[in-house]
């Protein structure tokens, strides 16, 4: 049972009705204060007639008879309503478009001002919606919970291989990448005999998904995350962009590379700003659906919706973000409930957690099982070669694929030591042996990377002997042929400079780009708590375990019954009776006291058929208050009728005959209508008390 509220809180009440009612015109205001407290009697005073209001509203029964008005559908407007900041009704429209129109909705809006369940504020820009101290009780007693907008099921656990797209897949592929460089065309693509090579490693991926095959996906990830690059000898992955994912948490790492893919099926060029937004909105996503609740694919649409609309991304976006969440698997059929959603079981897994232990063996065979961790694994798809990509992937350790580990700086002693980490034993001996071999081979070839400087002359004693210059010197190659260490040059330059030397520029040679993406700096950190969906307010709901509609003792039909009912026993007109039932259908009416003042509405709303005069009178109308909408219908070229929401911005003459512009509801486009062929011309007020 709702009950009034103290004293204290009235008082806050009060000044938020005051702050409401105050700014409404008077003609909306004396209008709103007749249907509910009836004929006012001169001389009044304005703030006694708001505090009559607001104890009207304070009263349990009437508090009751609104709680018994709320149906499903204005449960899901106000919820919304009340977790949006201030939306506005295009923003609701992008929530529901999938199941309403627009007409609908803004039908729904007027219908709600009227009761006063929401007001309008007027902005520069557009008018924002806001919950009045009505519906924010019927939040607080739980008549309106946030299951009327996500519904929720409890589902039981079921353990689940790890999404497709997941650390081992990633380590399988650079280590794949690493001992395939030349499998890319000229232009930098990979060749069809390099896909048909990948697919026979990676079978799996050639499984279609809503967005493409799951290989086209992940390579465009790899690319789009700088993680893989095309360089002058082919196809190459940073092993530093790597180390420095590794050094994160997939909660911090994984939504950053799913906002890749967004953006890549959307076919747009990666903005980093746009890829951080559309990474914390899908944490944010996951992170508000609990893991042992299922949802429906209608749920998960809104739930997407509502994240967008708060992060203020768009429509498109909104549909790339849905798309790759059901391509990627992240959300799953309940295997119990088949028509339910569930987030995927195995998101973000602990790390160090596996069902299967990895193993080196000693034909140099390392396993590594399906659920290991970037961090963990990564060494090994750097000193290794994939062999076999399944829920247990098979590298193995090869004299090129550890020779190229050596080769960027890692030591074998490195190499030894994150061996026995992972797999808490020592190394075979014959393995051992090999190593230490391999690494005597790496050693007696050494390759040089620098800047070479060949020089005659004088200028090769001052180079050899001056001051300073030692320090930046890699290696003498041959009498008067010097290498230096590029990422000194400005040092190195300036000293033989200073000694005389003067060393021409460089021209730009073609090669690759030395620079590592630091993927630390990159990637912002969207695991904290503080989310796109879960703010205090909605924080706070969560809590309550998804509250729904609470079981009713009375239905609103039942009431609504009774008081119409009680309209045809009234010795009233029969156009009054009609008034006054619509009104009751709407709502508007709560109490028996409110039938015996009646206040219906006055002037003319719609005007249809010959009615000419009148379509121009309600169009000039509605063009001298900016605020106000019209919705015509007229006949399509079939002859069907055809309803139209439109925002007028002029009437012109052109041939004798008058035009109508404006913008089209909800798409924005501008269109032309000419008068005489509309059937009905109705005038929609945003304001309070619209027909």
């Amino acid at each position: 049972m709702l009950y009034p509220m103290g004293r204290k809180r009235n008082n806050q009440v009060f000044s938020r009705w005051e702050q409401i009612l105050i700014t409404l015109s008077d003609k909306a205001f004396f209008t709103v204060v007749r249907n509910y407290l009836g004929d006012i009697k001169t001389p009044f005073n304005k703030h006694d007639l708001i505090s009559r209001m607001v104890s009207f509203f304070l009263k349990a029964e009437i508090m009751e008879t609104i709680a018994l008005s709320i149906d499903s559908r204005d449960a899901e407007l106000l919820m919304l309503v009340h977790l949006l900041p201030s939306p506005k009704e295009e923003e609701l429209f992008q929530f529901f478009e999938s199941e309403r129109s627009y007409l609908d909705i803004h039908h729904h809006l007027l219908n709600l001002e009227e009761r006063l369940l929401i007001y309008i504020t007027q902005n520069p820009d557009e008018p924002e919606i806001n919950e009045t101290p009505l519906t924010e009780q019927l939040i607080r007693e739980g008549i309106i919970g946030i299951n009327t907008l996500f519904t929720t099921l409890p589902v039981p656990y079921k353990a689940r291989p790890h999404p497709w797209l997941n650390d081992a897949l990633l380590l399988a592929l650079v280590s794949f990448f690493r001992g395939n460089r030349d499998i890319c065309k000229g232009n930098g693509r990979i060749s069809k005999k390099g896909y048909a090579k990948i697919l026979n490693v990676f079978p799996q991926l050639g499984k279609e998904t809503p967005l493409g095959r799951r290989l086209d996906l992940a390579v465009s990830l790899l690319f789009s995350s700088r993680l893989c690059r095309f360089g002058q000898s082919g196809f190459y992955c940073d092993s530093g962009a790597w180390l420095s994912l590794a050094d994160m948490t997939g909660k911090r790492v994984w939504p950053y590379l799913w906002a890749h893919i967004v953006v890549n099926v959307l076919n747009r060029e990666p903005d980093y700003l746009e890829i951080c937004s559309i990474a914390e909105t899908l944490f944010s996503i996951l992170a508000f659906f609990p893991g042992d609740r299922g949802i429906t694919t209608n749920t998960l649409e809104r739930g997407v919706a509502f994240a967008c609309i708060r992060k203020g991304l768009l429509k498109e976006t909104q549909q790339g973000i849905l798309h790759t969440l059901l391509a990627l698997e992240l959300f799953v059929p309940s295997e119990d409930q088949p028509e339910m959603l569930v987030k995927h079981p195995e998101l973000f897994r602990e790390e160090g957690v596996h069902r299967k232990k990895p193993l080196l063996q000693a034909n140099f065979d390392i396993s590594l099982p399906h659920d290991v961790s970037m961090r963990e694994g990564l060494f090994v798809a750097l000193a290794g070669e994939i062999r076999k990509y399944d829920q247990v992937s098979i590298y193995e350790l090869k004299k090129e694929s550890v020779k190229r580990y050596l080769s960027e700086g890692f030591t074998l002693e490195d190499l030894k030591n994150r061996f026995e980490s992972l797999l808490g034993n020592m190394i075979p001996q014959n393995i051992l042996f090999t190593l230490n071999r391999w690494q005597q081979e790496y050693d007696s070839v050494r390759v040089y990377q620098g800047t070479v400087i060949k020089v005659t002359g004088e200028a090769e004693h001052l180079v050899e002997h001056s001051p300073g210059i030692r320090q930046w010197l890699v290696a003498k190659l041959a009498p008067g042929v010097f290498l230096f260490d590029p990422k000194e040059e400005n040092k190195w330059r300036k000293t033989l400079e200073k000694a005389g030397v003067a060393v021409p520029d460089l021209k730009e040679a073609e090669r690759e780009d030395p620079s590592s993406p630091n993927m630390s700096v990159l990637i912002p950190d969207f695991s904290s708590e503080a989310t796109v969906l879960t703010g205090e307010t909605t924080a706070e709901l969560l809590k309550s375990g998804f509250p729904g509609l609470p079981r009713r003792l009375h239905s609103w039909e039942e009431h609504a019954k009774r008081m119409i009912s009680i309209v045809e026993s009234m010795a009233v007109p029969e156009a009054d009776q009609e008034e006054l039932k619509a009104r009751i259908n709407k709502r508007l009416i709560l109490t028996e006291e409110q039938l015996k003042h009646r206040n219906t509405p006055s002037g003319t709303k719609e005007a249809k058929g010959l009615d000419y005069i009148g379509k121009i009178r309600l169009i000039e109308q509605t063009l001298d208050k900016s605020q106000d909408l019209l919705e015509v219908i007229q006949r399509t070229a079939d002859g069907s009728p055809e309803k139209l929401l439109l925002k007028p911005e002029d009437m012109i003459k052109r041939n004798d005959e008058l035009y109508v512009t404006g913008y089209k509801l909800p798409e924005q486009g501008m269109i032309e209508l000419k008068v005489r062929k509309l059937n009905l011309v109705r005038k929609l007020k945003r304001s309070l008390f619209a027909p």
